[in-house]
Parts: C-alpha cells; sequence; structure tokens
C-alpha cells in the first residue's frame, strides 16, 4: 500500500508489459530481489535529466521546511501513508519536509531543532497530538489523516499560506496534549469530544490486543 503512494512505482506498473514484470515490481516493493527491481527506474534516469536541468535556476532560492506529525486511532496504516503522501508531495514541489509519525510502530520523532528550523507546521492527525507544546509559535494547519493523504499538496500549501499570513493561525504556548491550540479551525466541542475519544481507543488497542491473545492462550491450555 505504501509502495502505491510513489508514482515511480505506479508508473512502472502501468508500464509492465507482462504478469512477470509486474511480479518482478512487486516483489521488489516487498523487497525480493531487490537488484533486479531496482534495474528498471535506473533507465528512467536519463529522461528525468532534462527537467533536472530546468530547474536548476530555482535551486539557488532558499528552500522552504517543513515539519509534520500523522496519527490515526489504530496508529497503524493511515499514520505511515499520510507521512509517505506528503514526503512524496513535498519532493515533488521542491520542498525539504519530515514527518513525525506517531503510530503503534516504527515512530520517527522530530528534533527539536528541525521544528525551530521549519517555516511551518502540518498536523495530519485524526487523534490529540502529543507533545504539543514542542510547535508553540509556529503556524500550522491541522486536517485529519485522511486529508494527509488524500490532498497533501493542499496541506502543504495552505501551511505556507499561514506562514506568510502575519495574523495566520499559530500553534498556542499553552495548548497542552489533549487541548487545540486557539486559532485551529477545527476546535469546536464536537471535534474535541471526537479527539478525546479517538485518543483513548488509541491507548486501549494494545490492551484489547493483550487481552485476546491471553484469552486465546487460555483456550489453549
Amino acid at each position: 500500500a505504501r509502495s502505491l503512494m510513489k508514482k515511480s512505482f505506479t508508473a512502472s506498473l502501468r508500464e509492465a508489459s507482462s504478469a512477470e514484470e509486474i511480479v518482478e515490481l512487486v516483489n521488489g516493493a516487498l523487497g525480493v530481489g531487490e537488484k533486479k527491481a531496482e534495474a528498471k527506474p535506473a533507465e528512467a534516469a536519463p529522461a528525468a535529466a532534462p527537467d533536472a536541468e530546468k530547474e536548476t535556476p530555482a535551486a539557488s532560492a532558499p528552500v522552504k521546511k517543513i515539519v509534520a506529525v500523522t496519527a490515526c486511532p489504530t496508529g497503524i496504516a493511515h499514520t505511515y501513508m499520510a507521512a509517505d503522501a506528503l514526503k512524496y508531495a513535498a519532493e515533488e514541489l521542491g520542498y525539504d519536509l519530515k514527518v513525525e509519525t506517531q503510530g503503534s510502530s516504527g515512530n520517527e520523532t522530530l528534533s527539536q531543532a528541525d521544528i525551530d528550523a521549519a517555516d511551518a507546521v502540518i498536523f495530519a492527525v485524526s487523534v490529540n497530538v502529543r507533545e504539543r507544546n514542542r510547535f508553540a509559535g509556529k503556524p500550522f494547519v491541522e486536517s485529519p489523516v485522511k486529508r494527509g493523504i488524500d490532498e497533501p499538496k493542499e496541506m502543504i500549501a495552505e501551511a505556507l499560506a499561514e506562514a506568510e499570513n502575519p495574523n495566520g493561525a499559530r500553534v498556542a504556548a499553552t495548548a497542552s496534549s489533549g487541548e487545540d491550540s486557539a486559532g485551529a479551525t477545527d476546535g469546536a466541542w464536537g471535534s474535541r469530544i471526537y479527539k478525546a475519544v479517538m485518543t483513548g481507543i488509541s491507548y486501549m488497542i494494545p490492551f484489547v490486543a493483550a487481552g485476546g491473545i491471553l484469552v486465546a492462550l487460555g483456550f489453549v491450555f
């Protein structure tokens, strides 16, 4: 699913002329037979070279830096799919974007230096952001995690627009992990209750899973 977020991968699938080629590409995405799978993207390099040359003049301009946090109630699929979608969109637009995935596996934590250097912050979350105070004072945009998957470019554009707007939304210094910051567009009580419930579910999932395993072991023995 994460490989399908990559345009190069989906383009290779569309161009495949046989079932064997598709199997080879999928195996490459899964880490099986990586050497064979890497041969095809290398062929596309010469075609991409002219475009890279055209973009060289813009390279002298300072690159916008963005940090993002993605999180969903289960902390499994959408958390990482949103992170990948935002990364690929930023690469395509020529921005430097780093993501913190507040999920159930393979968490990536942003350093305070990265946060301080960022021009804007993106919260693609359906639960409350942990340690939100780290982003105090930063321009931000916040939407449900699904929008991070479906509209990553739009979220990046909105975050940078907030950064350029002197009266744009800023992460409040007093906001705790369980509060929405001042100026948030989704600070209504309904949204706050929803996030509080989803956050509670997110923390309870490991206990539910462990309980199910213990019940299964009880039946075995």
